[in-house]
């Protein structure tokens, strides 16, 4: 059991239940339920998004968690579109990953996906992935409990190596996001893809950058700082999990933002999404 998880998804408002659904997982491939917690944001960051709607549809995309593999909204918005793209017939990423063609492709995570690893478990099923994780100052290019210790800005892998990416909502923490970019569309094979999410608020005409760093390390706040990660009500004094500043503030252009020369940029909608400003966004990029 993942304490963490179990506490996340238990613990919340009486009212929240309301909002629950029952739907088929495509990230475990269970029927079961979606629990809503009003509590999976820190209200800080709420209102520092200035707006309640952008507000309720990131709590929906933070939430909405997995009965059996805690994963959420936004989690499973990246399942089913890496599915669409490699084989439609699937139901989960749980059968995606037992795939022939899909099993043989080469595949780069960058951090563990997933509420509380939820579509981390089970890629790693994948008998060609390779999972990064950054550590401040390195060093960068051992592997260290199963993952490899990488700096997003200056990956250690040779040009052309992954046939697929997979990350979810890590560049708005990065903070030269442009090094960030060039430097996973280059260990991007020809023909190979990148799919990930980054959190967008289409209320926004531009995306901003809220924060620069000198070469001191030192960092200048251009806008209230804001965190990523620990929740509102009572999670807000139980660190159940860890706090990342964001440093850019994706809008309505995140696309031109995400994509670069000889790359093929496709923004991917949820037809049924409750909000549709920006919660249900997945990006696809081909080279």
């Amino acid at each position: 059991m993942n304490l963490k998880a179990e506490i996340v998804k238990r613990v919340r408002r009486f009212s929240d239940s309301s909002h629950d659904s029952y739907e088929i997982c495509t990230v475990c491939g269970s029927n079961t339920k979606f629990s809503y917690n009003s509590w999976a944001i820190d209200p800080t960051l709420l209102r520092g998004w200035e707006g309640a709607t952008i507000g309720a549809a990131y709590l929906y995309r933070e939430s909405m968690f997995c009965a059996v593999c805690h994963s959420s909204y936004r989690v499973r918005r990246l399942a089913k579109e890496l599915i669409n793209a490699f084989s439609p017939e699937c139901v989960s990423l749980e059968q995606l990953v037992k795939q022939p063609v899909f099993a043989s492709l080469k595949i780069l995570e960058v951090n563990e996906i997933g509420s509380f690893g939820s579509f981390h478990s089970i890629l790693k099923k994948h008998p060609l992935v390779t999972t990064t994780r950054f550590i401040p100052g390195g060093p960068f290019g051992i592997y260290r409990n199963g993952a490899s210790i990488q700096d997003l800005e200056s990956l250690t892998f040779e040009d052309s190596s992954f046939d697929l990416i997979l990350h979810s909502d890590v560049l708005e923490h990065v903070p030269r996001i442009e090094l960030a970019i060039n430097e996973m569309y280059r260990v991007l094979k020809p023909g190979g893809s990148c799919v990930f999410t980054v959190p967008v608020n289409l209320n926004i005409s531009k995306t901003f950058t809220r924060a620069e760093f000198l070469n001191t390390g030192k960092r200048i706040d251009l806008h209230k700082p804001l965190f990523h990660g620990r929740g509102g009500g009572p999670f807000r004094v139980l660190p159940v999990r860890d706090d990342y500043l964001e440093i850019t503030s994706f809008g309505a252009d995140a696309a031109s933002v995400l994509s670069a020369n000889n790359i093929d940029f496709m923004t991917l909608f949820d037809s049924n999404a409750k909000f549709g400003i920006g919660e249900d966004l997945v990006f696809l990029a081909m080279r």
